[in-house]
């Protein structure tokens, strides 16, 4: 599922329609609308953030819960008050705050930046067959698109003011059984946001893959071997 702003779903052109409780409402009710019983919830980078705080808000709706490269948000804000490595790896998150150089940025030299975050030795996949010269140009389409860079990009706009996001993750324990994949040579997150997350949840099981922040791309394989292996159990 594209979430708002992305591909080709809506794409609102206020800043104001991206914050996290906008967001989470979106997947609530599609999960409503579209399921008849509880889901399985899977979700990546941005789409964890949103689907944890799906997960606190209506557990009713969601059976189980798989998300790749995104720890507990209260795991990341525990690690990223002692430890400045956590915190320098985000360094994109600053800069796409700032919309409108963010997108001369990335569309410089037709689309580098994009090129280079996914397939570049420091950011890109490790297993490189996984991230050809065809996916990369999809990608370079998909937001090549009319305002579909600068939507996106307003996921991080709205970090700036932090009244708009609220509906912050509750106290209590998250109790629906959780599966968390992190990648080894993730550059954007460091290994040890992997660890301590049973502090937050009751049921959780952490896999460290040999792999990049693009865990689904570049370790697919795997991925969907270690998911069947959870909904089997």
């Amino acid at each position: 599922v594209d979430l708002r702003g992305y591909g080709e779903s809506d794409k609102p052109l206020d800043s104001k329609a991206y914050t996290i409780p906008q967001l989470v409402s979106d997947i609530i009710e599609l999960i409503s609308s579209v399921c008849k019983d509880k889901c399985v919830l899977v979700a990546h980078d941005w789409g964890g953030i949103i689907a944890w705080r799906v997960v606190y808000q209506r557990p009713d709706l969601i059976a189980k819960y798989i998300v790749l490269c995104c720890p507990h948000p209260k795991r990341y804000l525990e690690l990223a008050k002692v430890d400045l490595n956590t915190l320098i790896r985000q360094w994109y998150v600053l800069l796409f705050q700032f919309s409108y150089i963010s997108e001369v940025i990335i569309r410089a030299d037709d689309y580098l930046f994009l090129k280079l975050l996914f397939t570049g030795s420091k950011t890109g996949v490790v297993n490189t067959n996984r991230m050809d010269d065809d996916a990369i140009s999809a990608f370079i389409y998909t937001f090549s698109q009319e305002n579909a860079l600068k939507c996106p990009l307003y996921y991080y706009k709205t970090m700036r003011d932090p009244n708009k996001q609220r509906d912050q993750p509750r106290d209590q324990k998250v109790q629906i059984p959780t599966l968390l994949m992190m990648g080894v040579h993730d550059s954007f997150l460091t290994q040890a946001l992997g660890e301590g997350n049973e502090k937050f949840v009751e049921n959780i099981r952490v896999k460290n893959i040999d792999g990049s922040h693009w865990l689904q791309q570049d370790c697919a394989d795997e991925v969907n071997r270690e998911m069947r292996g959870f909904l089997e159990n």
